[in-house]
């Protein structure tokens, strides 16, 4: 029971939360609205387009001593409290790839922090679905 608590903290924290925050550090990286709408609103309306079938068929399918909805839902929190941890140190792991990869002469550390928020924000939004689609 509390597991699943702790599933509805991270789901109503990151669909209040994390749009708010993510508009504010995609602007403040410099990136142009076109960008900070491609992804706020299409990589999410795309991940949807993928998820939300497969993770409905599955769920209506399956036979488990839990349940047909709680095996979802135990899966996607964790992963959701991880990535929502991830987005706040999203600067630290983008300098760390960028001085992993030796990519100062190529790629500025804005470009690797807002790649990491897109694939972030990417998996979040994916992860984000599976307790919505059930």
């Amino acid at each position: 029971f509390l597991w699943l608590l702790f599933g509805a903290l991270w789901l109503a924290i990151s669909g209040c939360v994390g749009p708010a925050v993510i508009t504010l550090k995609i602007k403040d990286l410099g990136a142009s609205n076109t960008l900070a709408s491609f992804i706020l609103a299409a990589i999410p309306a795309i991940a949807n387009f993928a998820v939300h079938p497969t993770i409905a068929y599955r769920s209506d399918r399956l036979r488990s001593k839990w349940g047909r909805r709680i095996p979802f839902l135990f899966l996607s929190a964790p992963i959701l409290g991880g990535l929502l941890i991830a987005m706040a140190f999203c600067d630290s792991i983008a300098t760390g790839i960028h001085r992993f990869l030796s990519l100062s002469y190529y790629i500025s550390t804005a470009k690797v922090t807002l790649a990491v928020i897109t694939v972030i924000e990417m998996l979040r939004q994916m992860t984000n679905m599976i307790p919505m689609s059930i």
